[in-house]
């Protein structure tokens, strides 16, 4: 919030002005004559849009200007400490004529903070205020925002407390907290502050941006697709409201919904390999194996290695490859992931290539596999359930039956033990009543949420907690008595 209302100065028409008279003048060869702060910010922006050469030279120009300027040279120390060179940005510091000036200060806590040593900034920060005794809210502001920007909320929430305080009616405290309350992951408390900001603002696109991401943040996802919504009625061609619509659509399991979203992200962006990755899952989900391959290899070409999506396009690659009967294909895919993990001995990898193996007919050596998984795993329970849940995927029903109840023995003490569900949904599918029942009686309330997933659409409407009463008269014709 904060960081998008500083950067919509770019937008309006002063700085398109200025940014316009500095252009002309670069592009005709003619000397450049402007104020310090004004060719810091045509630097900013050029940083912001991924142009350091021409950012470079507007800085330059700063200096050659204004020698003595602060901003140019704060500008400069700022990027040293980018560029990891606390030694360099330190040296720019401490050379700038007036220590006295509050960017330098500000300047100064964040070589600080380069250093990790959050409470040695607030410290220092502190004992500036007591210097302050102009626009003090606007200092306390600041501060506030060096701490958001280093993402230690706790210390920007008692600066943002301090201003609230001692400055109750400072238009910029809302916006302030949401940053705060969004990054703390308290979603429930950003909420009303960006209803109460929108009432206020009504056509505000980023306000309901953000509230959209409150809500997919905290789960609710109709009310995120929502606010998308008011989003795409002031704006239609807004990519984040349609990303994050499409994103939730998703979530929600509407593939065929969130697919045309993506299809339409990617005609705006096709080099997007985020889009093509989720648009070759929709198509996935839809069965449409043939274009989610086509879409899937889309997602690698415009990826690469370091993209965090890498690992999961090979994943799904791997499945959709597997149901095609192409297999050779899925196991390469398999290999792509353990190369761009750095992780030979992935477990993921290892059930991947288990569940690959027993679709092509390979019991014993994806059993193989699996023991490897367990070898490897940190977690034996999470594995043990997941080879679990393989060997359901793949129908083989009674080995299924066999890992879940070992998982029953092994850990009698786990009072939320999953096991117990998915053997209820085994006994369901091999008809064998009285056990189902028995199983899905025993079932904790921990395991709702699985349970809504395993017989959500054999009981649709029902609570999981009522499961069992439904299955009991479905197949005996009366709810049980007790």
């Amino acid at each position: 919030m904060r960081e998008e209302e500083d950067y919509s100065y770019f937008e309006k028409r002063e700085f398109k002005e200025i940014l316009q008279r500095y252009v002309n003048a670069v592009s005709h060869k003619q000397s450049v004559y402007m104020d310090a702060d004004e060719l810091t910010d045509i630097a900013e922006y050029y940083m912001m849009n991924n142009k350091p050469a021409a950012a470079e030279r507007a800085i330059r120009t700063a200096l050659q200007l204004h020698p003595d300027s602060v901003d140019p040279q704060v500008f400069l120390a700022r990027q040293a400490m980018f560029e990891g060179s606390l030694k360099k940005a330190t040296r720019i510091c401490n050379a700038i004529p007036d220590q006295s000036d509050r960017e330098v200060t500000f300047l100064k806590a964040e070589i600080i903070m380069r250093k990790q040593d959050e409470e040695a900034a607030h410290q220092f920060l502190l004992k500036e205020a007591e210097k302050v005794t102009d626009d003090k809210d606007m200092f306390y502001y600041d501060c506030t925002g060096i701490f958001i920007d280093y993402a230690k909320w706790d210390t920007a929430e008692l600066w943002a407390t301090r201003l609230q305080k001692e400055f109750p009616g400072y238009r910029k405290i809302k916006p302030l907290m949401v940053d705060i309350y969004m990054g703390k992951e308290e979603y429930n408390k950003a909420i009303p502050l960006l209803v109460e900001l929108i009432d206020d603002d009504a056509f505000n696109v980023a306000l309901w941006n953000t509230l959209a991401d409150a809500y997919a943040m905290s789960g609710d996802f109709y009310q995120a697709v929502e606010s998308c919504e008011y989003v795409l009625a002031i704006d239609k061609e807004n990519e984040k409201a349609i990303a994050m619509k499409a994103s939730c659509l998703f979530r929600s399991e509407q593939f065929k919904e969130a697919n045309d979203l993506y299809e339409k992200l990617l005609e705006k962006d096709p080099s997007n390999d985020a889009y093509h990755y989720m648009h070759g899952v929709c198509l996935f989900h839809t069965q449409r194996l043939e274009e989610a391959a086509e879409a899937l290899d889309m997602a690698n070409l415009t990826g690469n290695r370091m993209s965090p999506n890498q690992p999961f396009i090979y994943l799904y690659q791997a499945m959709t490859e597997s149901q095609l009967k192409h297999f050779d294909k899925a196991m390469e895919a398999v290999a792509g992931m353990r190369q761009c993990t750095d992780d030979e001995h992935s477990v993921e990898a290892y059930l991947l290539a288990a569940q690959i193996m027993i679709e092509s007919g390979q019991i014993e050596a994806a059993i193989e596999q699996m023991e490897n998984a367990l070898e490897h795993s940190v977690d034996h329970k999470v594995t043990l359930t997941r080879i679990g849940i393989i060997f359901m995927q793949t129908d083989l029903l009674e080995m299924a039956e066999t890992v879940f109840h070992g998982m029953k023995e092994l850990y009698p003490e786990d009072t939320a033990n999953e096991a117990v569900a998915y053997l209820a949904y085994i006994y369901m599918k091999q008809d064998r009543d009285e056990l189902f029942l028995k199983e899905l009686k025993a079932c904790p309330e921990s395991c709702h949420p699985i349970m809504r997933h395993l017989f959500g659409e054999q009981y649709p409407g029902v609570l999981p907690s009522e499961y069992y009463l439904y299955a009991y008269k479905q197949i005996h014709g009366v709810f049980p008595k007790d």
